[in-house]
């Protein structure tokens, strides 16, 4: 019921559904793929697996801060637990779906702990991960085409912005 309560609380769970959502169709118009629904599918519980891990990771690293504000549901050892079945189902996905470049993920997951070492590593996460998913679901040649630069810059600076206005909040 606790890990019900997390998933629900602040509507992280319809946030994310929504969000991986909205990118894995973008990216399916990007790459041309709007008649291949099993991909677009596959693309977006990748991305919202990936969403939860940066959440439960970053509450993992923020456990001490967050239990003096008393917005935490679940235990640590619980969130490590939850992080770990996200992570093996991530990188489980990734390597039935594309194969030995699925091992990439493993990457991705890294970068995701050591960016909570190194809070502006965080800007360009969301540039690495796009850019490792248009390119493992198209050929080199997507590259050249303008609405993907335009979706890859808009992926470095949002991220931007929304670093500069949290860092705003703080001060």
């Amino acid at each position: 019921m606790k890990i019900f309560k997390y998933f629900i609380k602040d509507y992280k769970l319809i946030i994310y559904s929504i969000l991986s959502l909205i990118i894995s169709l973008v990216m399916s118009f990007l790459l041309n793929i709007f008649n291949n629904t099993i991909l677009i599918f596959t693309l977006s519980l990748m991305i919202l697996f990936l969403l939860f891990i940066i959440r439960i990771t970053d509450d993992i690293f923020d456990y001490d801060k967050d239990i003096k504000n008393k917005k935490l549901i679940l235990t640590k050892k619980q969130l490590i637990n939850l992080d770990i079945i996200f992570i093996v189902l991530f990188i489980l996905i990734n390597l039935y779906q594309y194969h030995l470049l699925g091992l990439i993920s493993v990457i991705l997951i890294f970068y995701i702990i050591l960016q909570q070492k190194f809070e502006l590593l965080k800007i360009i996460f969301m540039f690495l991960s796009s850019t490792y998913y248009l390119y493992v679901n198209s050929n080199s040649d997507i590259f050249k085409n303008y609405f993907v630069w335009i979706y890859l810059i808009l992926c470095l600076l949002l991220p931007i912005l929304y670093y500069f206005y949290k860092r705003s909040k703080k001060i």
